[in-house]
């Protein structure tokens, strides 16, 4: 996560490694517990994620939207975060997760 942005990511098994060094092909959005988006370190309001993906993506629709976000966010928030992508023609993401501490859950 950003510095000082607290994330508890969900654990996947099937988890791999996450670069912090994005590509340009890619765009990481956080979301945190609160449901309150983050592009670059910044926060970003609801009606402020059109535009700040569209800078973000420089208008390149092969972009990756790795979508992280806080296992205690709301479904809703990534809804809408994938669907507000989906308009401004992001259409590829990807699930940030954490492989730490898996047990036999």
């Amino acid at each position: 996560a950003e510095k000082g942005i607290k994330l508890d990511l969900p654990k996947a098994k099937t988890a791999k490694k996450f670069s912090a060094d994005l590509k340009d092909k890619d765009i990481r959005v956080i979301v945190d517990d609160k449901g309150q988006y983050y592009i670059d370190g910044n926060l970003i309001s609801q009606e402020q994620l059109p535009s700040a993906l569209l800078t973000a993506s420089r208008n390149k629709k092969d972009m990756l939207v790795h979508v992280q976000a806080d296992k205690n966010s709301s479904h809703g928030s990534i809804v809408h975060l994938m669907d507000t992508a989906r308009r401004m023609n992001l259409t590829r993401f990807s699930m940030v997760t954490s492989d730490k501490n898996i047990g036999s859950e």
